[in-house]
């Protein structure tokens, strides 16, 4: 189940991101396949996922940067500059690419 929730909430937040002319509603886009979800959750609990600014998503993807935190996230709080995953959904062909940054 936690696997799936996260999937869902990417795939949320990959729906609120700016994605130019191929921009769909939260509905039509794919959840990410639910065994890397599950991979996230076993290298760590917390993770905070972020839009990209609109100028990196005028190509038809959209993509969400994902950093780990050492405990639950509250709103009010900023969310750390490091990226140690990169979501990317090209919506074009309903794909989800997860990148770790180095």
């Amino acid at each position: 189940m936690p696997a799936r929730v996260l999937g869902r909430l990417l795939t949320l937040s990959a729906g609120s991101a700016p994605a130019g002319d191929a921009g769909r509603s939260p509905r039509a886009i794919p959840e990410p396949d639910a065994a890397a979800m599950r991979d996230l959750i076993r290298e760590s609990a917390y993770w905070i996922g972020v839009p990209a600014d609109p100028g990196h998503t005028d190509d038809g993807t959209a993509v969400v940067r994902l950093s780990v935190l050492p405990r639950p996230w509250h709103p009010g709080r900023k969310p750390p500059e490091r990226v140690d995953r990169t979501a990317t959904l090209d919506l074009r062909r309903g794909t989800w690419e997860l990148t770790p940054q180095i």
